[in-house]
């Protein structure tokens, strides 16, 4: 039997929090770390279905200037997921070049502080 992609990511969350599925919005989706920061390669962003990835540069610049080029050019700037936009898909995770996706409750401990700073980024709260 196939399921709706929401009845996955629900299970996927409930897993993680054990929070119930009409609660899954109310905490951070998936979350962009700082191993991001200077590669900007916005294959995350053209991955997205529903395009809330998005950083202080427009993706348009970022892709402009050549991949070798941006850790340069952008030093420290990376890209971030929208909270209140993300559906939780996933679709970002396997293409980033630096594995610097990850599902909030699978942030690394020593990256965990990531989580708040892309709550920020876009004027949120984080947990």
């Amino acid at each position: 039997m196939y399921l709706p992609w929401f009845f996955l990511v629900a299970g996927r969350r409930e897993a993680c929090w054990g929070q119930p599925a009409e609660e899954k919005f109310q905490t951070m989706p998936h979350v962009i770390t700082r191993h991001c920061a200077g590669t900007c390669d916005t294959a995350c962003a053209q991955a997205c279905p529903i395009d809330c990835i998005h950083g202080p540069i427009a993706d348009a610049t970022l892709r402009s200037v050549p991949a070798a080029e941006r850790g340069v050019r952008f030093p420290g700037v990376q890209l971030y997921i929208d909270p209140d936009e993300c559906i939780d898909c996933g679709c970002c995770v396997a293409v980033c070049p630096v594995s610097a996706i990850h599902m909030d409750c699978d942030v690394p401990l020593e990256l965990r502080d990531d989580i708040e700073a892309n709550a920020r980024f876009f004027g949120r709260r984080g947990r």
